[in-house]
């Protein structure tokens, strides 16, 4: 049976000839991202002061 993209992608970053699901390897990233957008450095800014306890279900 043929690799999936992602088994190829692993086998040639770790240096191996081949993964199999479930092994565990080590690799380097190339590329690091984040989707977490910090606040601005003025925390007393109302339009980011919310309350974590808000329900925000049926705002949409």
């Amino acid at each position: 049976m043929g690799k999936t993209f992602v088994e190829k992608i692993l086998a040639r970053k770790a240096g191996l000839a081949e993964v199999v699901p479930g092994q565990i390897v080590e690799v380097a990233p190339d590329l690091g991202m984040s989707h977490d957008t910090p606040p601005p450095s003025d925390a007393s800014s109302k339009s980011w002061a919310w309350s974590g306890s808000r329900s925000l279900a049926g705002s949409w």
